[in-house]
């Protein structure tokens, strides 16, 4: 799925979600992964930024331990877009999977931020 986050900013705080109308955003996300409480992994969702020319991407073959709501999706989407995963969360620069143990602890697992 591709949505177009025209008014969304990356910068968004998880507890004001209708600024900027992030609340589709999450919503839209919520609805393409989530299935009677389990996650769909064949499911790819791209946010697309116009402000910033960024694009979010969530797979959902990736993500663990989210749950449906949109604030638990809000909070995890603003920590992908803070600080994109790097060598901490077992992410090499061109985001490939260099150290296994460390990206399946990682929160921002299945998170992808791209220019």
């Amino acid at each position: 799925f591709v949505i177009p986050m025209r008014l969304a900013r990356t910068d968004f705080a998880p507890r004001e979600l209708r600024q900027g109308r992030m609340d589709v955003g999450c919503s839209c996300v919520s609805a393409a992964l989530f299935r009677s409480q389990s996650l769909r992994g064949n499911t790819c969702v791209s946010l697309c930024f116009k402000e910033e020319a960024q694009r979010l991407e969530v797979r959902g073959a990736s993500i663990r331990r989210l749950q449906p709501d949109d604030f638990s999706v809000a909070v995890r989407l603003h920590a992908a877009m803070a600080s994109p995963a790097g060598p901490a969360d077992g992410v090499g620069p061109g985001g490939e999977v260099c150290d296994a143990a460390a990206y399946s602890q990682s929160d921002r697992r299945g998170f992808l931020l791209r220019p």
